[in-house]
């Protein structure tokens, strides 16, 4: 789905939190009815918008970070 960043499986009640990059809510709402509500095994999908960003230090310097080995 093009709208979609990025697909996290995550504990709690969810199984899976998915963020959308959308122009508006009349997109959002296509995506999510004609989408992702078509993927059967979605059943209770709730939503959560971002009002405003308050701090945004950008992404993490992860090669910075010693690589572990096993």
């Amino acid at each position: 789905m093009e709208h979609v960043v990025a697909c996290h499986v995550v504990s709690g009640d969810a199984d899976f939190f998915v963020e959308l990059a959308v122009p508006d809510l009349r997109t959002f709402e296509k995506v999510l009815t004609d989408q992702i509500l078509a993927i059967g095994p979605v059943r209770d999908p709730r939503s959560t918008f971002c009002i405003r960003t308050v701090i945004d230090r950008g992404p993490l310097p992860l090669n910075s970070w010693p690589v572990r080995r096993a």
